[in-house]
């Protein structure tokens, strides 16, 4: 079984990439396509909120003060 720290690093590495692609391709896409890039690009963020949410979870003695 997979440490889940690990999982969850991968995940949001993930994340990240593809923010960072569809971030770089953006200019380049047709004008119709780029209702399609930026939904990718919230999706992929929304999805990172969640995927940082289950990493605080598992520390939670290192959240910020306040939130």
């Amino acid at each position: 079984m997979q440490d889940p720290i690990r999982r969850l690093r991968h995940d949001i590495m993930g994340r990240l990439n593809a923010i960072k692609l569809a971030a770089q391709v953006l200019p380049l896409v047709e004008p119709h396509e780029v209702e399609d890039f930026a939904t990718q690009i919230v999706t992929s963020a929304n999805e990172l909120v969640e995927l940082l949410d289950q990493l605080e979870a598992h520390f939670p003695d290192a959240s910020p003060a306040g939130t």
